[in-house]
């Protein structure tokens, strides 16, 4: 019973967190947007593509020439593990 208590509040509580650090990212990126007046869809690419290559140039990521233009052409690699889902 206790140990049934404890997992259900822990699993509520990362639920929590996770929803409250969502939350703190997404109103960092409508700021963003909002300071960048960002109003289409090719504009988000361009500043998408500028900060990538902010990014690289600061050597925070990995590039290369046909990747700084175009922010499509960027991969990334991350994975679900089956026991996290």
């Amino acid at each position: 019973m206790r140990r049934r208590l404890v997992d259900i509040f822990l699993r509520n509580s990362n639920k929590l967190i996770s929803r409250m650090r969502a939350s703190k990212r997404l109103q960092k990126i409508k700021t963003w947007i909002d300071s960048q007046e960002i109003k289409t869809r090719e504009d988000m690419r361009r500043c998408v593509a500028a900060d990538y290559k902010r990014a690289i140039n600061m050597q925070l990521a990995d590039g290369d020439d046909e990747t700084n233009d175009d922010i499509r052409n960027v991969v990334f690699d991350f994975k679900f593990k089956a026991f996290n889902m």
